[in-house]
């Protein structure tokens, strides 16, 4: 794999050392379910706690010719993103310690630099997460969007999911999954985008704007942001596995809520009663 000149490579790993790391890819320390692709704890002889992630060939009959080098494309993609200068020193973006790419197996995975808590969407509803911490948590992401959106050119995330942001032990907000990103050091890739964008269920968080017009920009990753944020001030995540195509989308019940409160905002309805009592909840 070809990396840049002014990056720190990464180190190659086979895929036996994912399975030292992660204890053979065990229940335990099993986090989540991405696209296609699933994230587990680790830790290394040293005793480092790291973070695995592996993809594996998405089953997705008629159309699965068009994915048969998904694994390869999300690691290339990956790698190039998170060793690019204008990146790699973000807080909010995950550190990528190495990666594994055995072709003919079709393995493919990454190691990151990071000691998960858990995903967003897995607390967002738990009562783990103070009011300043969910107004911290929405900060950060709102910062590492914008930072994203003032590169030259612009990196679009296109699709910001609570399942692709990982809290740390600290609860900070870390991104680690970019399966529909582009530009900047990616370039547009528009026909993989298109692609892409068949695969995903959770609509929730997909601009609808896109469904009109069929065209992405800097609004889609806003639009995905908002729903973030309201589902951390409501304590309840829209996607996931418990969304169904027939629930109402979130930015329809919003609007409901707040016009059947006869728009109060001082006590907001969307804000969950439990966090109106925590300490602090009127300094945000």
């Amino acid at each position: 794999m070809d990396f840049s000149a002014d990056c720190v490579e990464p180190k190659e790993y086979c895929w036996r050392d994912l399975e030292l790391l992660t204890n053979s890819f065990s229940k335990e320390n099993f986090i989540g379910k991405i696209n296609f692709g699933k994230v587990y704890r680790g830790k290394t002889q040293q005793g480092q706690e790291v973070t695995v992630k592996i993809w594996f060939y998405p089953d997705v009959g008629r159309i699965a010719k068009h994915y048969a080098n998904y694994g390869l494309t999300r690691l290339e993609s990956e790698c190039i993103f998170l060793t690019h200068p204008d990146v790699v020193n973000h807080p909010n973006l995950v550190k990528l310690i190495g990666y594994c790419c055995e072709v003919e197996d079709q393995h493919f995975g990454v190691v990151y630099d990071l000691r998960s808590k858990d995903t967003l969407i897995n607390i967002t509803d738990k009562d783990d997460l103070t009011w300043k911490q969910r107004m911290q948590v929405a900060s950060a992401i709102a910062r590492v969007l914008e930072h994203l959106h003032c590169q030259n050119p612009p990196y679009l995330l296109h699709f910001v999911h609570p399942a692709l942001i990982m809290l740390d032990q600290d609860f900070n907000p870390v991104l680690f999954d970019f399966f529909m990103l582009t530009g900047g050091a990616l370039g547009e890739k528009q026909h993989l985008l298109n692609q892409d964008v068949m695969l995903i269920s959770d609509i929730p968080y997909l601009d609808n704007s896109f469904f009109k017009t069929g065209d992405w920009g800097p609004t889609s990753d806003q639009f995905s942001f908002a729903i973030v944020l309201l589902e951390l001030i409501c304590k309840h995540a829209f996607g996931g596995e418990k969304w169904k195509y027939d629930d109402q989308l979130p930015e329809l019940w919003a609007w409901k809520k707040y016009k059947y409160s006869g728009f109060q905002p001082v006590d907001c309805p969307l804000v969950h009663k439990s966090l109106k009592r925590e300490p602090g909840f009127h300094a945000f």
